[in-house]
């Protein structure tokens, strides 16, 4: 049987370091906005951090970029995630690599949890050198 799970935030951040002895994790530049000044821009690398809970069972994650103005999607990824039960916490982390933005405006990154969208957040990508959208 499978539980939905609730996500509790969605952080886009440079990188996440979970301590090996305590299994603390530090979220490490956070941010909602990056900065490009060409366009298609070189591919990015980010992290993306939520915590998961009241669900139960294996489910497929689905995680995905897509660019506002077009509602199309640039970048995804799918992974299975166990859920033991549903008294349980569950890290949702994942560093994404090779993410070409296409021009600047504004990007989502949504993540789902089977085809239930259950969290997602806004990045803004701005162009550096001055030319307007």
């Amino acid at each position: 049987m499978f539980e939905l799970p609730v996500a509790q935030g969605l952080m886009l951040c440079e990188l996440y370091i979970v301590d090996a002895a305590t299994t603390n994790v530090t979220l490490v530049n956070q941010f909602s906005r990056m900065k490009s000044d060409t366009f298609p821009t070189d591919p990015k690398k980010f992290a993306v951090y939520a915590t998961l809970a009241d669900g139960q069972g294996d489910v497929a994650m689905r995680l995905e970029v897509a660019q506002l103005s077009t509602a199309g999607a640039i970048w995804q990824t799918v992974n299975r995630l166990r859920i033991p039960d549903r008294l349980t916490t569950v890290r949702y982390a994942v560093t994404l690599t090779g993410v070409i933005f296409p021009e600047p405006g504004e990007y989502e990154i949504v993540l789902y949890a089977g085809d239930e969208p259950i969290a997602h957040t806004g990045l803004r990508l701005l162009d550096t050198t001055g030319a307007t959208p």
